[in-house]
C-alpha cells in the first residue's frame, strides 16, 4: 500500500451555505468528476433557529456564531454526500490546527474558500470521523448505515 493511502473508500459530504450558492454549479461539477456523488439534498432551516443549529453543527470550535451565521446566510443550502474511492491523507492547517486529513478532498474545499469572497461559506469533511458526525447531526443517520442504502 502506498503511505498516505488509506485502504477502503470513504464517504464525505461537502456543505454549499447559502452565501456561497455562486460556486453551486462549478462544485457538482468538480465533484462529480473527482468522486461519486451519493445525493444532494436542498436543506432550509428556520430563520430563527439557524443560529442555534449553526452552533450545535460546528460546536465548540465555534468561538462567534453570529460572524458565523453571516458567513452561511440562514438561506436553504445544498449538502452533498460523495464517496473518495482513493482517499489520500496528509497534514495541513486547518482552522484548528495542523491536522492529518483526506487531502483530496480538504484542499478542493479550500480552492473554493480561496476564490469566494465569503471563504467560510463552503464546509466539508476532513475525515470519517467528522463525515460521522456530521451526517448523523445532518441527515440523521449513522456512517454505516448511510454507506450501505
Amino acid at each position: 500500500m502506498v503511505i498516505g493511502m488509506s485502504a477502503e473508500k470513504e464517504l464525505h459530504l461537502m456543505i454549499v451555505w447559502h452565501r456561497g450558492m455562486s460556486l453551486k454549479t462549478q462544485i457538482l461539477a468538480d465533484l462529480q468528476a473527482k468522486f461519486q456523488i451519493a445525493n444532494v439534498y436542498e436543506i432550509s432551516w428556520d430563520k430563527q433557529d439557524f443560529p442555534r443549529n449553526i452552533s450545535r453543527f460546528y460546536g465548540k470550535k465555534l468561538p462567534d456564531i453570529d460572524r458565523k451565521v453571516r458567513e452561511c446566510g440562514v438561506g436553504s443550502f445544498l449538502l452533498i454526500t460523495f464517496m473518495d474511492i482513493s482517499p489520500t491523507y496528509g497534514v495541513r492547517q486547518t482552522t484548528s490546527g495542523l491536522q492529518r486529513v483526506n487531502t483530496n478532498v480538504f484542499d478542493l474545499k479550500k480552492s473554493y474558500r480561496d476564490m469566494d469572497s465569503v471563504p467560510f461559506s463552503i464546509h466539508a469533511t476532513n475525515d470519517p470521523t467528522e463525515t460521522r458526525r456530521d451526517i448523523f447531526l445532518l441527515l440523521g443517520e449513522g456512517y454505516e448505515k448511510y454507506l450501505h442504502d
